[in-house]
């Protein structure tokens, strides 16, 4: 049986940034889901998990791109 593609990530990142527009100050908490898709079958088949990113990594990721891109829409950060 051949695998033929594969899809894996982490769910609820939890993600809080405080926005500071001189007096106006806004919270923006949501939760991530991000998944990862592609060739994974030799971690499953070979041992080899080369291509596998672990979910702390996963995790860390989310958390720059949300400091670096999540502004008042999270529309933006979203399809990033």
């Amino acid at each position: 049986m051949k695998l033929l593609s594969n899809r894996y990530g982490k769910a609820r990142v939890r993600v809080m940034k405080i926005l500071r527009e001189g007096a106006t100050h806004t919270i923006k908490e949501i939760d991530v889901k991000a998944m990862l898709t592609g060739d994974f079958a030799a971690s499953y088949t070979d041992a080899d998990n080369r291509k596998v990113v672990a979910t702390d990594t996963i995790k860390n990721t989310v958390n720059v791109v949300a400091k670096q891109q999540l502004g008042p829409e999270i529309e933006r950060f979203g399809i990033t």
